[in-house]
């Protein structure tokens, strides 16, 4: 989240560290429910100048830093007591803000931290000195950085210069552009879209990412409409584009201005906060906006930030304090609120607002079973801050790689019953948690491809018919295989010697029922059986037929003799015909008949 830092800063000294924690209990404007919410606040020796807090599945990272060269990080800013830990940067320098990618932790993302002159970058915040990288801004008045991202940030200077940085790990690549003389007090990054920052009058200027090659051309930069007239902040929601999503200006005389398009759209004034300068701003969603002043007020919109007055709710941390920015972490559980001790400006405080919202996962749905056609498939909902008092579940069918996926059709409950349709693609389950304040998706992984289940070995199947040559053999249907999805059955018959041996197919013979023929004569047959489905296949044999016996020839039609009944001429015969199994053999023996035949 992005961290706007006051505008005019003391110069800061060596810290100590102290942990006071403090109950507070907002007071509520009207139009808006009461709430009671929680906070700690770490003393320090310094004034803290600006401070930066992000998460990933309820893993938090809050960075703050001081004009002395320190850096405060912990990485649990939601416990009763956080952690802080103090890395000091060689050389002391005086750091005037910093900002954090939104899903940065404590080991990786990206930071950066900048005093007017130098910037420093880090992929690994609670690494130590030595994870923070130096590179040098290309103005030497820079006050204000965001960084939505790990490959780009920006930063601000009170001369009117916009600095991008194109980052590789921590080396950062400078190109910077001189607007105007304005004062850029505020600025936030869309590395997906573009950046845009407040100007020292009322407006946005804004340059698109396709243009983040040329932005040392301030030609590429292009003038939007803002509403606070000298704003000292920006904030925005980490799902903000050019010209999506909701940012919030800080001015003086207690105003903020909130725009849904924030480059080319209509930006809304709005006093919440009396005669008091607003010095910081900060959205972790469209849904939750925060905002502190420069006499320890830390206000809070938990719904709606665009509804006016009456939305923000309030409590004075102490009088005496000037509070210097705020960051909310993107899942809105926690924001962090950089502070000036005392009125003297000669130490700090390191506060940490725990925020009501809706429920935010801190562990991913998951899923039990057997990724198996016909088994079912359990979900665990995850974990959940915010108390959700429920949850809902929505089962996804996704292509074998986990992606494309889609709802499943009425299957909504905690469990579900894998289906035939579903084998060769994965399943995912979304939750969503439900409080009071609302609701939260959460996806679970997808399962591993779903497979069948291969079929058994058949009942053996069994042959009926006489087993005489031209006569009909029936083979049992295949049956008893089981399998997901249900099998096909499939026939081979096959002929074997008289012994039931050395069998082989014969070629063709793939139904349940086979005639048989003269070749078969005087060997057996079986059949064999197969079960298939996408999971493999199975198989049964029958025992093998009696031999096969032949069909002895009979005459169809009597013999003819041809040629002249004279002495010395030659008869022949021809044109018998006979059934019976083949092949046959003609044997001829010429008879001698009276007169009479």
């Amino acid at each position: 989240m992005t961290t706007q830092p006051k505008i005019t800063q003391p110069l800061l000294i060596k810290l100590g560290l102290a942990v006071v924690m403090m109950l507070v209990f907002l007071t509520v404007l009207a139009g808006q429910a009461s709430a009671t919410q929680n906070y700690t606040s770490t003393s320090e020796s310094h004034p803290i100048k600006s401070i930066s807090c992000s998460s990933s599945l309820g893993s938090y990272l809050c960075v703050g830093v001081d004009g002395s060269g320190n850096i405060y990080t912990t990485t649990n800013p939601t416990a009763a007591t956080p952690t802080w830990t103090t890395t000091t940067i060689t050389g002391t320098p005086a750091f005037v803000a910093v900002s954090c990618s939104p899903s940065t932790t404590g080991t990786s993302g990206l930071c950066m931290a900048i005093t007017s002159s130098t910037a420093y970058t880090a992929t690994n915040p609670t690494g130590g000195a030595s994870s923070w990288v130096s590179s040098s801004l290309p103005d030497g008045s820079a006050e204000a950085v965001s960084c939505t991202s790990t490959t780009y940030c920006m930063a601000t200077s009170s001369s009117g210069y916009a600095m991008l940085a194109s980052l590789s790990g921590t080396t950062a690549t400078w190109l910077a552009s001189g607007y105007d003389g304005s004062v850029f007090a505020g600025v936030y990054c869309a590395a997906s879209s573009g950046c845009f920052h407040t100007n020292g009058t009322n407006g946005i200027d804004y340059i698109p990412s396709s243009d983040f090659s040329t932005e040392n051309t301030s030609s590429n930069w292009s003038a939007g409409a803002g509403v606070i007239s000298a704003p000292t902040s920006l904030g925005c929601s980490s799902n903000t584009t050019l010209t999506t999503g909701l940012c919030i200006e800080g001015g003086t005389s207690g105003k903020i201005g909130t725009a849904t398009n924030p480059t080319t759209g209509t930006w809304t004034s709005t006093t919440i906060d009396g005669s008091n300068t607003i010095e910081g701003v900060s959205c972790s969603s469209t849904t939750l906006c925060a905002a502190v002043d420069n006499v320890g007020n830390f206000w809070v919109a938990l719904a709606s930030p665009t509804g006016g007055a009456g939305s923000w709710a309030s409590t004075n941390v102490n009088s005496a304090y000037t509070i210097n920015g705020v960051s909310c972490e993107q899942s809105a559980v926690v924001c962090g609120v950089a502070a000036n001790g005392n009125s003297g400006g000669t130490t700090g405080n390191l506060i940490l607002v725990s925020v009501g919202n809706s429920p935010v996962d801190t562990a991913l749905p998951t899923i039990t079973g057997t990724d198996t056609d016909s088994s079912t498939l359990t979900a665990n909902p995850g974990a959940w801050n915010n108390s959700p008092t429920g949850y809902a579940y929505q089962w996804q069918d996704c292509n074998s790689s986990g992606t494309s996926c889609v709802n499943i059709s009425g299957a909504t409950s905690s469990t579900f019953v894998l289906r035939d349709s579903d084998i060769g693609d994965t399943i995912d389950v979304v939750v969503t948690a439900t409080n009071a304040t609302g609701s939260t998706n959460a996806t679970s992984m997808p399962t591993s491809v779903v497979t069948g289940i291969a079929p058994t070995t058949p009942t053996t199947p069994t042959i009926s018919g006489t087993t005489t040559d031209g006569q009909t053999l029936t083979s049992t249907s295949g049956a008893g295989a089981g399998g997901h999805p249900a099998a096909t059955y499939t026939y081979q018959w096959e002929l074997c010697n008289s012994s039931g041996a050395s069998c082989s197919n014969i070629s063709g013979a793939t139904a349940t029922t086979y005639t048989l023929i003269s070749a078969d004569v005087g060997d057996t047959l079986r059949v064999v059986v197969t079960a298939t489905n996408v999971a493999g296949s199975a198989s049964a044999t029958s025992a093998q037929t009696a031999v096969i016996s032949g069909v002895a020839p009979a005459n169809t039609h009597v013999p003819v003799i041809t040629g002249s009944a004279v002495y010395g001429q030659t008869l022949a015969e021809g044109s018998d015909t006979w059934s019976g199994s083949t092949p046959q053999t003609d044997t001829y023996q010429w008879e001698d008949c009276n007169s009479s035949g």
